[in-house]
């Protein structure tokens, strides 16, 4: 949601905006003191939303002006010059580039825009904002922002977008805006006092009004004497109904005129309006909520509080992602530190058992006498499976660490690993389970997986689907496992604390492999 004020000469209207809606909430008068304190604790009821400011004022002053074609500080120093010639000192002044001259030098060429008589339009609201240190981001140009309208309207090369401004209790005769656009750009923009809201005379009075217009453009030679001037009059009911009637019988030459119906136009952009009709101005807002300009009238001091805020959010934003990476590389750091203990851990163990097995076959075999050869048949069995555990499943906890490293599955922290060699009595029972293409020829691991993950009401659906995914990575057949078995796995008993996980797989190993 975004705040907008709209300001014209009588009142300044308070909306919020999102790009599919538009509220109107105050309509205030600068003369009024208790329309100053409504303002004041509008304001104060939202500390941190920025404000956005639309200018639609009579007192808006539009300069055609052409400046050498410089760059840098000497553009800046011929552009400040010209302002302070061409404009009041306390003035909000802007300047558009609008492009070069075709002929002579290629000066560039400006559109100078200025608010005269701040202190009456202005102040009375900028003094409530810095009062409240409300951040404002931006004061715009409502007929200058207009011609962003005009890519969804008939092209030409000469335009002239009419408009209705809003009625009010201190605006009650109505009134319309002209601005006069050359290849989409704006070259001036007047109000003009139509003195009547009577919809019969409206139109006839609007239509004077866009034929003295089209005179006027044409006498300047703004207007070449071999163009027609393009006329989009965008209007709501029932003056559009009028409009469409007299046009029917009244031709203007060399002006061509279509109406526009605001309240269907405004469903054109999905804009929902609960407080029809549907005035210019809305369908700006609506636009500003989808994307804002970046150039605009107001001064530094003006947005020293919105640049504050940006300046806060920048800084948290860094502390929280220094703070975000530091907790995911200490994390990484402690889950490998713990592999890696525990492989070392397995590693000590297995060596124990070994150095205990080797004693008891030494022990045997000094015991033996060699006359009775009956008794080395058992002394080679005992001799092959210790062979065996000489043997490590090396590549498998090569692959249980880099799938439980992968951060999809960061959250499970692997506990501990046990690990042994089949005997060949289970071998046999798992054979009698599989084709005779695939008989089991190599030595058959059994690697027992013991962890635990914290769950959450939040997390608890996304753990049971990453146990899934983390199931079929340690199944990948690239690296030989033959068979995976969950003895346990995650409950929703457990929520809020740490739940269990067991998985136990079979690897087929060939012979070789150390």
């Amino acid at each position: 949601m975004k705040r907008f004020l709209y300001l014209n000469d009588a009142t300044l209207t308070i909306y919020h905006a999102d790009q599919k809606e538009l509220k109107e909430l105050y309509c205030l008068n600068a003369n009024d003191d208790t329309d100053l304190a409504i303002f004041k604790d509008y304001l104060l009821s939202d500390l941190k939303n920025a404000l956005f400011i639309l200018i639609d004022s009579a007192l808006e002053e539009y300069q055609q002006v052409s400046l050498p074609h410089v760059f840098g500080k000497e553009r800046q120093s011929s552009i400040n010059i010209r302002l302070k010639r061409l404009f009041e000192q306390n003035a909000y002044t802007y300047t558009v580039l609008q492009g070069r001259e075709t002929q002579g030098r290629g000066d560039d060429r400006f559109l100078f825009l200025a608010i005269n008589n701040v202190e009456e339009l202005l102040q009375p609201w900028l003094k409530i904002i810095e009062l409240t240190q409300i951040p404002l981001q931006a004061i715009y140009s409502l007929p200058l922002l207009s011609q962003r309208l005009l890519n969804f309207l008939p092209a030409a090369n000469h335009t002239l977008l009419v408009s209705q401004m809003p009625i009010t209790a201190s605006n009650n005769s109505g009134g319309v805006r002209q601005s006069f656009f050359v290849n989409n750009q704006l070259q001036f923009s007047r109000l003009t006092p139509l003195n009547t809201i009577e919809p019969h005379k409206y139109a006839d009075s609007l239509l004077t009004q866009i034929t003295r217009t089209e005179r006027y453009l044409s006498s300047t030679r703004n207007l070449p004497s071999n163009e027609h001037l393009n006329v989009l009059i965008l209007n709501h009911l029932p003056y559009f109904d009028y409009l469409s009637d007299a046009l029917k019988n009244e031709t203007i030459e060399n002006i061509n005129i279509e109406l526009i119906e605001s309240s269907e136009f405004s469903h054109y952009f999905g804009l929902n309006f609960s407080n029809p009709p549907v005035y210019l101005h809305h369908l700006m807002i609506h636009l500003l909520a989808k994307s804002t300009p970046k150039n605009h009238y107001a001064r530094g001091t003006d947005l020293k509080y919105y640049r504050y805020q940006q300046i806060s959010k920048a800084i948290y934003l860094g502390s929280f992602a220094l703070l975000f990476f530091a907790i995911i590389d200490t994390g990484l750091i402690v889950q490998k530190t713990s592999l890696l203990t525990q492989e070392i851990d397995l590693t000590h163990r297995k060596i124990s058992g070994l150095k205990s097995e080797i004693a008891k076959v030494d022990e045997a075999i000094s015991q033996l006498d060699p006359i009775e050869l009956f008794s080395i048949k058992p002394t080679l069995t005992i001799g092959k499976p210790l062979m065996q555990q000489r043997q490590w499943p090396n590549q498998a906890l090569r692959r249980v660490s880099h799938v439980f490293n992968e951060p999809i599955y960061q959250e499970f922290i692997l506990k501990q690993i046990n690990w042994q060699i089949v005997s060949e009595q289970e071998k046999s029972v798992f054979e009698a389970e599989i084709d005779n293409e695939k008989k089991l020829s190599h030595t058959l691991f059994k690697l027992q997986l013991i962890g635990q993950v914290y769950l959450t009401f939040e997390n608890y659906l996304d753990v049971l689907r990453k146990f899934n995914a983390l199931q079929e990575a340690l199944k990948k057949k690239e690296i030989g496992y033959w068979q995976l078995q969950v003895l346990e796995q995650p409950s929703r008993q457990n929520i809020g604390e740490l739940s269990s996980f067991n998985l136990e797989i079979l690897i087929d190993y060939p012979s070789d492999v150390k």
